[in-house]
């Protein structure tokens, strides 16, 4: 009886299937001023992207070709003058509801990419998205925040600074410790210099000479601990530098180390 239950409660326990994702089609960028084959690139990690993200399912011009075949495909691109009514039957063709298309162009030095998303069966933009980049790899690490902003789907999170800014923190505290230490044996250092001069001038002034042999061991090696911990210091937040993300969203860091008239300072902004 039990496993006549169990049979029977089974299906009504199995885990639903997932929900089918929209297909997102995206066309080919249009160049001005740009490469084919760098438009082609840029396309094709658009619609990697998109996949990655998980809000749609992409279909490529390349898919289009694969699905349609390329005279089925120059049938439907030709279909009608309108343009808005020959996507909406060649996404109706492809089961896709909605279409990204873009334009990829070089302004001076830089490069923008700006992408729109069409509700097919709305003909209506849905959102848009606008990014300026100095080069190629930029404009890559940009292509999740773009696509994101494109499709109004959630962005993805931002780099986090936290171990960066760990080492730096831990980085500037060592080397302020160690140029504590080595200003505080310099000055002690001065100091014995001019009592052992004074004492040569005034008898019996001068302390015993191993006294002046202990002190002088004792502060080489403060000076050296302490020229290491501003080693360690300035390399870890060398590291700390290098682990701030660099790419969109992340902030940008500066530190510098300025000499003042009673020592030195460590200065930095955070962006």
């Amino acid at each position: 009886m039990s496993l006549l239950v169990a049979l029977v409660l089974q299906p009504l326990f199995a885990a639903a299937p997932p929900p089918e994702l929209p297909r997102l089609l995206v066309q080919e960028f249009t160049v001005r001023g740009v490469d084919a084959a760098l438009a082609e690139a840029i396309t094709d990690g658009i619609g990697a992207e998109v996949d990655h993200r998980g809000y749609f399912r992409s279909l490529t011009s390349k898919d289009v070709q694969t699905i349609l075949g390329v005279e089925r495909q120059k049938q439907l691109l030709g279909c009608s003058p309108e343009a808005s009514t020959c996507l909406t039957e060649l996404a109706g063709a492809l089961g896709a509801p909605y279409v990204l298309s873009g334009t990829l162009s070089r302004i001076g030095p830089s490069l923008q990419l700006s992408m729109q998303m069409l509700d097919v069966s709305k003909s209506m933009v849905v959102a848009r998205s606008i990014r300026i980049a100095r080069d190629v790899d930029t404009l890559r690490q940009l292509l999740p925040w773009a696509l994101a902003e494109a499709t109004a789907t959630p962005a993805p999170p931002r780099p986090s600074k936290v171990p960066g800014l760990a080492f730096i923190g831990a980085g500037s505290a060592a080397a302020a410790v160690g140029l504590a230490l080595g200003a505080q044996a310099l000055i002690q250092e001065q100091q014995y210099q001019h009592d052992l001069a004074t004492g040569q001038r005034t008898p019996g002034l001068l302390e015993r000479p191993s006294f002046y042999q202990q002190k002088g061991d004792e502060l080489a090696l403060q000076k050296s601990l302490g020229l290491a911990a501003i080693c360690a210091g300035a390399a870890a937040i060398g590291v700390g530098i290098y682990l701030l993300p660099s790419g969109p969203g992340s902030g940008e860091v500066s530190v510098a180390m300025q000499w003042t008239g009673s020592g030195v300072a460590f200065t930095g902004s955070f962006r």
